[in-house]
């Protein structure tokens, strides 16, 4: 190699290497990118075997592009996870520490805005990653306030469906006396009260909450020019559970809830000003062993996803098939010809607003009976196909995180 040549490339590596050793006070993790970038600076033999380094200015340009836009990314990507856990803190610090500050309307406002302010800032495609979703859960608290249940329905119903779930519970303490079914048998009792559901209540953080404490008179909610009969249960081929007169009132009473909870969403809607993109009915006393399928995914669907009536998971230009029922029964006069099952009504109600109603037996869910022993326990883990009816009742009964 000349002189000439030797010398200059003697005084790259010198400069090269005081540059590195001065980065590397500075950055740690240059040395990295030094060592993948090597391939920036080659030597090439000449004609006359003399050796020459050649520098491509250009890749050293690119490749410190490249690292640059990753390191941004990097960046943004913790700038992220750690405003996601300020909102976090956020949302924990602003839950109310009572029964009686959830059930306030002050509770409800602060929530609506909330709801404002989100659709202020949030993007076109943040909606479709996190849609808003409203989740009325509806129904007897009876294992809501075993921590294995409410912990399981914050992190793999409430939290898996969207970043952006909105929760309106209408939850009933009264009905947990001895209960009676002829397919299952009896229901032994379970002690409920506001003070075992306060950390349930505190874990899925509803934004609405109304608690029925004591069991409502029939005629509060009952059409009496309304006619149940067997006679015509058995005419229209449906299940005579409910129209016995002593379930009757139950059936009707689920029902009149859900039209509840729906107004209650659509109440929120008008005073934050929001359309919400789907709405789901879920029930306080299941188990989630799995993440739900998230919203995004079930709206893409384009059709109604249901287990059952236990999980019922509507695109909001459909959900307004959750209330047909109840419209057309409170508009009854003589004997009843509609549904005599909530099963029944909500796939007609469903149907009458264009949507396919279907069954997915892959939805992680089961039924948290009081204990595995009962008659019932193992019926929703035979009714879904996700795993094996052992696994089911172990990840239900068995497991408590």
């Amino acid at each position: 190699m000349p002189q000439d040549s030797q010398r200059q490339f003697q005084s790259f590596l010198l400069a090269a290497a005081l540059a590195t050793a001065c980065l590397l006070l500075v950055e740690p993790n240059v040395g990295s990118w030094v060592e993948e970038n090597y391939s920036a600076v080659t030597l090439t033999k000449t004609n006359n075997n003399d050796t020459q380094f050649s520098h491509d200015p250009a890749s050293f340009h690119e490749r410190a592009e490249e690292e640059s836009r990753s390191q941004k990314w990097k960046i943004g990507k913790h700038e992220e996870t750690d405003q996601n856990h300020k909102r976090e803190m956020e949302m924990k610090r602003a839950r109310p520490a009572s029964i009686a500050d959830y059930t306030s309307e002050d509770h409800v406002q602060k929530a609506v805005k909330r709801a404002k302010l989100l659709l202020q800032n949030i993007s076109s495609d943040e909606r479709k990653r996190d849609p808003l979703v409203a989740v009325c859960m509806i129904g007897n608290a009876r294992t809501m306030s075993i921590g294995s249940v409410y912990r399981r329905l914050q992190k793999n119903l409430v939290e898996a469906l969207s970043e952006n779930t909105f929760v309106f519970a209408h939850l009933k303490t009264w009905d947990t006396d001895v209960k009676k079914q002829d397919q299952f048998g009896n229901f032994p009792p379970i002690p409920v009260n506001s003070s075992s559901l306060l950390k349930a209540i505190r874990a899925i953080n509803p934004v609405y909450l109304k608690l029925e404490t004591s069991r409502p008179k029939d005629e509060s909610f009952m059409n009496p020019h309304c006619q149940f009969t067997e006679e015509n249960a058995k005419a229209l081929r449906q299940p005579l559970l409910f129209a016995n007169p002593e379930n009757t009132p139950r059936f009707v009473g689920q029902m009149h809830t859900l039209n509840q909870c729906y107004e209650s969403v659509m109440s929120f809607e008008r005073s934050a000003n929001v359309t919400f993109d789907a709405v789901v009915k879920a029930r306080p006393d299941t188990v989630y062993f799995f993440r739900s399928f998230p919203a995004q995914e079930l709206i893409l669907r384009d059709l109604v996803t249901h287990f059952s009536d236990i999980f019922i998971f509507a695109a909001r230009r459909y959900s307004d098939g959750f209330t047909r029922w109840w419209k057309n029964y409170t508009s009854c006069s003589g004997l009843w010809n509609g549904p005599y099952s909530p099963e029944i009504a909500f796939s007609l109600g469903f149907q009458e607003m264009g949507a396919f109603y279907y069954y997915d037996r892959k939805t992680p869910i089961s039924i948290r009976r009081a204990s595995k022993s009962e008659t019932s326990a193992i019926w929703v883990c035979r009714d879904q196909r996700r795993i094996s009816v052992e696994q089911c009742m172990h990840l239900v009964y068995d497991v408590n995180r």
